[in-house]
């Protein structure tokens, strides 16, 4: 979160799955519009996580305050 604040970004998550259909298809549809990978790209840090892959994420027991977060959904 603070590398994002630290270049003007917000933090964002796009959590996919292997197999998963409206994955497949975010990125066959909305992510090869331009604008939309443009407007993400200059606002958002994303952080890409597999639903159910083989890597732990876990909590840094850190507290942020509520308004450092602003929850956007970009499909």
């Amino acid at each position: 979160m603070e590398e994002a604040a630290s270049v003007g970004k917000q933090l964002g998550f796009l959590f996919e799955q292997k197999g998963c259909p409206y994955c497949h298809q975010t990125h066959l549809v909305n992510l090869r519009i331009l604008e939309v990978v443009d407007y993400i790209e200059e606002n958002f840090h994303v952080v890409e996580m597999n639903l159910f892959g083989d890597k732990e994420a876990i909590d840094l027991d850190v507290a942020w305050p509520l308004e450092s977060f602003s929850f956007s959904a970009f499909i």
